[in-house]
């Protein structure tokens, strides 16, 4: 009997070993695919495909992305919806209100969604009612969440039920997980390297003591130099990132993640 109970054991580590091994590879592969795209098209011509692979109907990915003329977040999509769908959806203007969204701002827990299961308001009901007729039934959704007030919805949908699809597998999770976790993470990045460019490194600096609360010549004292000069650099961070006031410039540089 130990010497079952052993092989047992030894046999689920072996197995839990490849499982890790073969998932580890295919987030290797993932990151390569995708840093390698250069257009949305391309980007989500590779989500798709591995979504497919995983035998996955559609994908929808929004991410927050902030302008320096609000401090109001733009979600910018990516996604393989029906185009009748995508159009049905912005017309009705469903993204102020779509339940997977409001999971995501809020949330880090997987949703899942099933049509005869899932408690919705009324309008969440309508809403998911149109798009079973659209071929998209059940889903999940992953939220990603980066600094500050940045978020991200990764969803996975098919045309069945939930139970018995190919949503229903722990490995298939696992893999759309890791899925939109890179792709969240290559927005960030691709966000990340535009905005630094805008803040030169002394700008950042003095913006950094003006979140402590650092006068003009606190600054010049910690950074040894002029006053007129930590104005200079404080007045031109301000124009940058369109505000009117310096701590309106503190406030972006920091939903922006620049700080």
């Amino acid at each position: 009997m130990l010497l079952f109970i052993n092989y047992v054991i030894i046999t689920g580590i072996n197995s839990l070993g490849i499982f890790f091994t073969m998932h580890l590879d295919l987030q290797t592969e993932i990151q390569n695919t995708l840093q390698e795209t250069n257009t949305n098209q391309e980007l989500q011509d590779a989500v798709a495909h591995f979504c497919r692979e995983l035998g996955v109907d559609h994908f929808s990915f929004v991410s927050s992305l902030f302008n320096f003329s609000s401090t109001t977040p733009d979600l910018h999509a990516l996604s393989n919806y029906p185009v009748a769908w995508q159009k049905r959806y912005q017309k009705a203007n469903y993204v102020d209100v779509d339940l997977t969204i409001q999971h995501a701002r809020t949330k880090s827990s997987p949703l899942i969604w099933l049509n005869e299961d899932i408690k919705l308001d009324p309008i969440n009901r309508r809403l998911f009612d149109e798009a079973s007729d659209y071929g998209i039934r059940s889903g999940i959704t992953y939220p990603f969440h980066g600094v500050g007030s940045e978020f991200g919805s990764f969803s996975a949908t098919v045309a069945d039920r939930f139970r018995h699809s190919a949503l229903d597998s722990v490995i298939t999770q696992h893999s759309l997980y890791l899925l939109g976790a890179a792709l969240f993470d290559l927005y960030q990045q691709r966000k990340g390297s535009t905005l630094t460019k805008k803040l030169t490194q002394r700008e950042k600096e003095c913006l950094r003591w003006a979140a402590e609360g650092k006068t003009s010549w606190e600054m010049s004292v910690i950074l040894n130099i002029s006053e007129r000069t930590a104005c200079f650099h404080l007045d031109n961070a301000r124009k940058k990132l369109n505000s009117l006031t310096r701590t309106g410039a503190v406030t972006k540089a920091l939903l922006h993640s620049l700080l």
